[in-house]
C-alpha cells in the first residue's frame, strides 16, 4: 500500500499495484460512473481488448461464480464490445 495523504487522524493508502484498482472497478460494473477512472487505469496499463482486461480482473478475482454474481461481461461488452 502506498500513502496518499495523511491527516490527524486519518490516512489514506492505495494499493501499489494499479491492475487492483482495475480490477476493482471492472467487477463494481459502473463502467459509466467510472469511465474516466477505468479509461486512465486502461492508459496506463496499456490495457486494449477484452482479453487484456479479463486477465487482470482473473488475477484478482478468479472465481467465474463472483464475475458472473458481478455481472463482468456485462461491463467488459460495455467497454470493449463482443
Amino acid at each position: 500500500m502506498c500513502l496518499l495523504t495523511a491527516y490527524r487522524k486519518l490516512h489514506l493508502y492505495a494499493p501499489m499495484d494499479l491492475g487492483y484498482l482495475l480490477a476493482c472497478k471492472l467487477m463494481l460494473g459502473r463502467p459509466e460512473k467510472d469511465s474516466v477512472d477505468i479509461a486512465v487505469l486502461r492508459q496506463v496499463l496499456a490495457i486494449q481488448n477484452r482479453a487484456q482486461a479479463q486477465q487482470i480482473v482473473d488475477r484478482y478475482f478468479p472465481s467465474p461464480a463472483q464475475q458472473a454474481t458481478y455481472r463482468l461481461s456485462c461491463t467488459l461488452e460495455s467497454l470493449f464490445g463482443k
